[in-house]
């Protein structure tokens, strides 16, 4: 079965460097400093009213000037608070949540203060002395209620990574399951075709029959022992490719025919999952040659682009419907494959695969080359 895996997004381009704000960040800031403005609603509503009874009550001032006087204060001293706190997320200052917000919280009242004591003084004399310590009052206020709100939000979003990061680490142990299945078996197909091939050759060429077996066992002995989760050398996977192909070889006899494209030195300090193009090989090998009763050539390719490890496998066999259609067994193994991909690399791996026009299939991956140390298990027989 061939899988139509769509192809994983390409790296993305490089970011703007650091402190630099790009155009829709500008365009949408206006925008952003309303929202949080309208969230916030419930602050002008409440604060000047309470505010006023406190002041009115105890001093016998007039309760009209003295709500006046507190709305206004209550919007210029929270907008700007606002405002600041708005601008400092956009613009990525990374300080502590509590000196952030307090240093923001502290101008935003000072420039608040000001700018309540420039709106009144247009319309009438009031005494600064005494209103500026309403002021204070009004922006401790506000201050209390933008800094619950901003600690609440902090606390919000902590608690949504975390929930995010447990519900990646699920994904990624349901897939870690689903590979130890697929690790812990080969495909029975392949495994009971295989043994037939040895059974048919131990009367015909006992030799031949031999080597089958030690073929056979050292393919599963890399299926079974390596680490799913790491990467391993490329000559490893190729190796294990070539182990695979020879059985399968004196299976279909002349109607296998195979090319190798390597590029030179591709295999030098490049690391790739393991498995991860045995079940294109697989594929084309099933779906290919096993469907057509001419020979059919399956064609590996493996070259360097940049600091990228490229694979690709091409047949030219049927390249018909049912084999787009999906089945079981190597369909799986594609799917997996992919998630795999893109687990370990993200954007930076690209796997893709579908019927070529005029004929055959192809099914191609690129990944970034894993240039440290891994350690390996078992050698494959040469």
């Amino acid at each position: 079965m061939a899988m139509h895996a769509a192809p994983m997004p390409a790296p993305t381009t490089a970011a703007p460097s650091k402190g630099a704000e790009s155009p829709t960040k500008r365009a949408r800031l206006p925008a952003l400093i309303r929202q949080e403005l309208r969230e916030a609603w419930w602050i002008y509503v409440l604060v000047p009213p309470l505010l006023t009874v406190f002041r009115a009550g105890t001093s016998g001032s007039d309760w009209g000037i003295t709500y006046i006087v507190n709305l206004c204060a209550t919007l210029c001293i929270g907008g700007s608070i606002q405002t600041l706190l708005v601008v400092s997320e956009r613009r990525g200052w990374s300080l502590p949540w509590n000196l952030h917000y307090g240093l923001l919280v502290l101008l935003g009242v000072l420039v608040g203060t000001e700018l309540t004591f420039l709106v009144l003084g247009t319309f009438a004399t009031f005494d600064r002395g005494a209103m500026r310590w309403g002021m204070w009052a009004i922006g401790g206020s506000v201050a209390a209620a933008v800094a619950t709100i901003g600690v609440t939000y902090d606390r919000l979003r902590a608690h949504a990574r975390t929930v995010e990061l447990r519900e990646e680490q699920a994904r990624r142990e349901a897939l870690q399951a689903e590979l130890d299945a697929l690790h812990s078996r080969m495909n029975p197909h392949f495994l009971f075709n295989s043994l037939n091939t040895v059974a048919a050759l131990i009367e015909e060429d006992a030799e031949a029959a031999v080597d089958a077996v030690e073929r056979l066992s050292d393919l599963l002995r890399y299926t079974l022992e390596r680490d799913a989760a790491s990467t391993v050398p490329l000559a490893d996977e190729l190796q294990c490719v070539r182990e695979y192909l020879a059985i399968e070889g004196l299976r279909f006899g002349e109607r296998l025919r195979v090319e190798w494209a390597l590029d030179e030195g591709v295999e030098a300090g490049a690391w790739v999952p393991p498995l991860s193009l045995q079940p294109l090989v697989e594929n084309a090998v099933k779906h290919g040659v096993s469907r057509s009763r001419t020979p059919v050539t399956v064609r590996l390719q493996a070259r360097r682009v940049g600091d990228q490890i490229a694979l690709e496998v091409r047949d030219d066999g049927p390249g018909s419907t049912p084999r787009s259609t999906g089945s079981e067994g190597t369909g799986t193994a594609l799917r997996t494959l992919s998630e795999r991909l893109r687990l370990l690399y993200g954007e930076a791996a690209r796997f893709e695969a579908g019927v070529v026009e005029g004929g055959g299939y192809r099914a191609a991956l690129s990944m970034p080359a894993r240039l440290e140390s891994c350690p390996t298990s078992s050698e494959v027989r040469p």
